[in-house]
């Protein structure tokens, strides 16, 4: 029986979040989950590793440091093979 908590062999995952603490724990429940995670506090960061690799999927902040993640989604940042989650802590 397959292990249905594993991700696929080899998944990378970008996470783009800037509250540090939330981005460790994700970070750590990812890699334990099987993925390759590259994290991104602000979207400088992240529009830097999307240009330098590709990813399958990626957590996506909608507030961050230096503007809206919806951003990264309007430019066509992302591989059209990279599945988004934009997620959010504000409430509201």
């Amino acid at each position: 029986m397959a292990d249905e908590t594993a991700l696929p062999p080899g998944c990378e995952v970008l996470l783009i979040e800037d509250d540090s603490a939330l981005r460790r724990r994700l970070s750590a429940s990812l890699r334990a989950f099987g993925a390759t995670v590259t994290e991104a506090g602000d979207l400088a960061s992240a529009r830097g590793h999307l240009a330098a690799a590709r990813f399958d999927f990626a957590l996506l902040d909608l507030h961050l440091p230096d503007g809206e993640g919806l951003a990264l989604l309007r430019s066509g940042a992302f591989s059209e093979n990279t599945t988004v989650v934009v997620m959010t802590a504000f409430g509201g």
